[in-house]
């Protein structure tokens, strides 16, 4: 008899609480004293453990707890997360548990957030577990994502200054209309992000001696904690600057070299689209990009360098029938591919006609730039060769010992570096 109720007991443990037919007949552990026992001390010592159950989740740690180990040391290690985690998990009410299903995430991953912040930031508000799941989204996965340690812990900086009530305003995405203008979201997806493959290779190449003995996965499960030891102590706005400075640097490069007398090329003359009633003309004074900037209130009237320089080129995009209106950005890849970059007033979204516009127009450029004299061409590939050194994955991150005096200056300003050299302090923060 004493060995059926084990074997009941041990099925049981594999089993979500949700299929059990309620949590009393759970705790009872259909007679086992022993089992009882064990399950009562877990839930009165972690409120929220019975909603965790019932969301089926912690299926290594029920089976502990069925087996009478130590409570706290099975769901750390299930988490994978210190063990003063399970003091603030303590904390919270199983309230907590329906913001949890609410925003779609997991007791683990609300686990690995609190362990992110650090032991010294204050317990977040319930209803800001949401806000802290979409900007750390990544930070469950193995490994988590590039950027979410880095993230966390400059969100726990700004917490330590100046509230959660403040931080949880100044980076919550209220509808997804604001999703793509928010100023955090949109230094995420175009700078950090970016910034962050650029330090993967940087670390890599960095302790290349120190990595031979490790596998793909494991320099992998690093990476994140270089990075967040790379800026630790940068708050939230410290992490902004340094990712501009970067994406700056990166798209002047050879920028410098063309003058404000430079007169780049027309490459195609102004062109209709009759199919679609959208009409395209090159931008190719400083004076133009400054009007379409002015009117079209984006960043294109900064664009003179990159026109000038040849490492790009910039079209005023009109939709006649629709008065509807677009600048679209080519940059010439070191395959000899073109990227797009368009956008309406406002960088919002543009129409589909006139996305349209923009695809038929870079296969029209393509074809113009092929009957261009080799002049033309050698200075938009020399440019499209200093970009792709550049750019994330580009030879700038993978080759150091090629690197020169002044791009080291520059990776300066992509990270702390104190007294350090810039390759000196990307072993510093490799860890151990």
């Amino acid at each position: 008899m004493r060995q059926v109720e084990k074997t009941s007991v041990a099925n049981d443990a594999r089993k979500p609480i949700a299929s059990i037919l309620n949590a009393a007949e759970y705790l009872a552990a259909e007679g086992n004293t022993l089992v009882s026992n064990c399950r009562t001390q877990a839930a009165a010592s972690l409120p929220i453990w019975m909603s965790a159950l019932a969301n089926g989740e912690c299926p290594e740690t029920k089976i502990a707890v069925d087996a009478g180990q130590p409570f706290a040391r099975a769901l750390t290690a299930e988490f994978g997360v210190s063990p003063w985690v399970w003091r603030r998990l303590r904390e919270l009410s199983p309230a907590v548990m329906d913001h949890v299903r609410a925003c779609q995430s997991s007791f683990r991953c609300m686990a690995k957030i609190i362990h992110a912040l650090g032991p010294n930031v204050p317990t977040f508000p319930p209803d800001g577990l949401h806000i802290l799941k979409y900007n750390l989204s990544g930070i469950d996965d193995d490994p988590p994502y590039k950027t979410e340690l880095v993230l966390a812990q400059a969100i726990a900086v700004e917490v330590t200054s100046r509230g959660w009530t403040s931080v949880l305003r100044s980076i919550e995405i209220r509808s997804p209309e604001e999703d793509s203008n928010h100023p955090l979201y949109g230094w995420r997806s175009r700078n950090l992000v970016m910034l962050a493959y650029g330090l993967k290779d940087l670390l890599r190449s960095a302790n290349i001696d120190r990595i031979q003995k490790y596998s793909e996965l494991e320099i992998s499960r690093r990476v994140p904690y270089a990075i967040r030891n790379l800026y630790r102590g940068t708050n939230l706005s410290g992490l902004v600057e340094y990712a501009r400075r970067w994406r700056e640097d990166v798209d002047a490069v050879g920028m410098s070299i063309a003058s404000n007398d430079s007169a780049p090329p027309c490459l195609i003359a102004d062109v209709s689209f009759d199919a679609i009633g959208v009409r395209a003309r090159q931008l190719l004074t400083q004076e133009t990009l400054l009007e379409e900037g002015r009117l079209m209130k984006n960043c294109v009237g900064e664009l003179w360098p990159l026109v000038a320089s040849c490492s790009g080129v910039v079209f005023s995009l009109t939709d006649d029938r629709r008065m509807e209106c677009a600048s679209v950005v080519y940059r010439l890849r070191a395959d000899n591919s073109w990227t797009i970059t368009c956008g309406g007033p406002n960088n919002e979204p543009p129409t589909r006609e006139l996305r349209a516009a923009a695809h038929q127009l870079r296969t029209c450029l393509m074809a113009a730039m092929q009957a261009q004299p080799q002049p033309v061409q050698y200075e938009f590939s020399a440019a499209s060769a200093r970009m792709a050194r550049h750019e994330p994955g580009g030879s700038l991150y993978t080759e150091l010992s090629e690197v020169t005096a002044a791009e080291f200056l520059s990776m300066r300003r992509w990270f702390p570096c104190g007294a350090l050299d810039p390759v000196a302090r990307l072993r510093a923060v490799w860890p151990s």
